[in-house]
Parts: structure tokens; sequence; C-alpha cells
């Protein structure tokens, strides 16, 4: 499956999980990936996606623009491929980073951060995300001390839930709060 086709599948409404992925024909590329997700979310429904240099490297490498250039959300991309089975450190992040990032959106960049998983292996696929505040809350109410971070794949959003969310922040050139 070269990489357009596999956003293409993954965003998708009607998608479903192939029956047999052939190891050779997993995407490998990270950044090629991530460059077919933001043209295809351009293409398609005009979002602006793009990527920047940050000055603090708590900063994710992507912004989500408005019309009027405005800058109406963060995201950090992760695309996880993998001939087997997703495991919990293919999706892990270093605690100290995500915290950092976290903290940071609340108090200096004053727009919400998405954390977005492209996955790619033989269990599952699709775009997955969660966001700042709710790692953050996660923390909080599980009062949090481990050195990796995990999140929990069964409570992130999905490609829909995603795209509903900028759609709606574009649309009202908004933050989520």
């Amino acid at each position: 499956m070269s990489g357009q086709e596999f956003i293409s599948f993954c965003c998708s409404s009607t998608m479903q999980l192939p029956l047999i992925m052939d190891s050779n024909d997993i995407c490998t590329s990270d950044t090629g990936i991530i460059d077919y997700f933001i043209q295809y979310m351009k293409t398609k429904y005009k979002i602006n996606i793009v990527a920047w240099e940050p000055s603090s490297c708590a900063y994710p490498n992507y912004m989500f623009l408005g019309g009027d250039r405005g800058i109406l959300a963060y995201i950090s991309f992760r695309y996880i491929h993998s001939p087997s089975s997703i495991t919990p450190d293919d999706i892990s992040w270093k605690s100290k980073e995500v915290l950092k990032t976290v903290r940071v959106a609340s108090s200096q960049l004053d727009r919400p951060v998405f954390y977005v998983y492209l996955i790619n292996t033989a269990d599952r696929i699709g775009i997955f995300f969660e966001t700042d505040e709710q790692i953050r809350d996660r923390w909080l109410s599980t009062d949090f001390s481990s050195d990796i971070y995990t999140p929990v794949t069964a409570e992130m959003g999905d490609f829909q839930n995603l795209l509903s969310i900028l759609l709606d922040l574009k649309r009202n050139s908004v933050k989520v709060s």
C-alpha cells in the first residue's frame, strides 16, 4: 500500500481492516506519510496544516492555520508502522517530553495541541488522536508518575472525530479550551 493509498484508506468513512497486510507493502517513511496526510486534508477539506520551526523544543512541529493565517491549534504527529501487532512500546513517549509540551500548551501557546497517531500495523490501521487536555486530565486523575507515557488507545478519537473538531475550529475560528 502506497503512502497515498494508506492515507486515503484511513480517511475513508467505510474503512475496514484488510484481510492480509503484506509486510513489503507497508509504508515506512514518517515524513512522507505525514506529508500525504497534510496534502489530503488541504485538498479534500481545505484544512491548512503547516510545518514550522518552533522556538522551543516543547512546541509541536506543526500548526493548523485558519483562513486569516492565525494559529488555531498545534499538532504533533507520530507514524507507527509494523508488520506485527501494535504494542504499548510502539506508541509510548518519554513522559518528560509530553509533560513539557502539555505544560507549555497551557501556559504559552494558548491553543489546543493534538497528538495525532497514524497507525499502520497488522492489527490496527487508522488515524487516531488525543489532546493535551485529555493527557492533562488523565495525569491529574491518576497521579501519573511513570517515566513513560503510553496513550490509552481505547480512549483516543478517530479520524472522523479529528476532522469534525478541526472543521469546527476553522469555521468558528475559536480555540478549544
